[in-house]
């Protein structure tokens, strides 16, 4: 449980950076780093929902 948690947080502040990323897009301020870091954010929430899904059904085998 803590596991998935830390996940939900983990998610939770990437979702947080990228929407930053996209402030600077809609400011036509953007400068390419900060694409980079908005890619780089949705790459990473990818990944921590694969595990949340992952811990979320082995849970049903126990």
């Amino acid at each position: 449980m803590e596991e998935i948690n830390n996940s939900i947080g983990k998610i939770y502040k990437n979702f947080n950076h990228s929407n930053h990323s996209n402030n600077f897009i809609e400011n036509k301020k953007t400068s390419f780093k900060d694409l980079i870091n908005g890619i780089n954010s949705i790459e990473e929430i990818q990944k921590q929902l694969e595990m949340l899904e992952k811990n979320f059904n082995f849970s049903f085998w126990f």
